[in-house]
């Protein structure tokens, strides 16, 4: 029954404006006026029955949305308390490691000396390899490489926590970081002020519409 209304109305609009072919004088002006008032009425008669249609729906979805947040916070909450303590530890941890790194470098470093020192002072290729063949041995026999401790599943990466304290300054310096939206009705303000409005193009057009009164909805969906 709605889709019907709508399509009658649709249809009347549309005959209306079919008969306007030119306007040359207050005539058809008249007729023009009349055309374009049955037009804007239906098209504001759909607006505000897809309006009402969705305004249960969307009281609806907010409420969904507000029992969301409300559910998750404390778990949410708790779950970012527990995540920066594994940080805290991953970031004690990659010290650590890194230590014991620069520790085994150090041991390979001595033991490479103490082998060049013991090539230098072989007399054959015989004792030079099986001084090499030593020690590669005892660097085989040295702690196998440190790794951090995982757990399956666990997902460990950097990340960035951004401040930003100066919009202005970053959209000069990296316009690709921002997003900037025009006001165009405060555009139009300064312009109506006679503001010359920097980075703004404008043209005063005439554009004709009709104002509709305050009527009761024609039609629901």
């Amino acid at each position: 029954m709605a889709s019907l209304l709508c399509h009658e109305m649709e249809d009347q609009a549309l005959a209306c404006a079919s008969t306007v072919l030119a306007v040359t004088d207050a005539r058809t002006q008249q007729m023009a006026v009349s055309a374009q008032t049955e037009l804007a009425r239906y098209v504001k008669a759909v607006h505000a029955a897809a309006e009402a249609a969705k305004k249960p729906l969307n009281e609806i979805r907010a409420k969904i949305i507000a029992l969301d947040k409300e559910l998750v916070a404390k778990a949410e909450a708790e779950g970012a308390r527990v995540g920066a303590l594994i940080a805290d530890f991953q970031i004690a941890e990659e010290t650590r490691l890194a230590a014991l790194r620069r520790l085994r470098d150090a041991e390979a470093s001595k033991l490479e000396a103490e082998q060049d020192k013991r090539l230098s002072e072989a007399n054959s290729v015989a004792e030079q390899d099986a001084i090499r063949d030593e020690f590669r041995a005892e660097l085989a026999a040295q702690a196998p490489p440190v790794e951090p401790v995982r757990v399956p599943g666990q997902v460990i990466k950097e990340d960035w926590e951004i401040q930003v304290f100066d919009i202005w300054l970053l959209a000069r310096a990296m316009p690709s970081a921002v997003k900037i939206e025009p006001r165009l009705s405060e555009i139009k303000s300064l312009l109506n002020a006679g503001v010359k409005v920097p980075g703004v193009n404008a043209v005063k057009k005439t554009v004709a519409g009709v104002r509709l009164a305050p009527q009761p909805a024609a039609i629901s969906i």
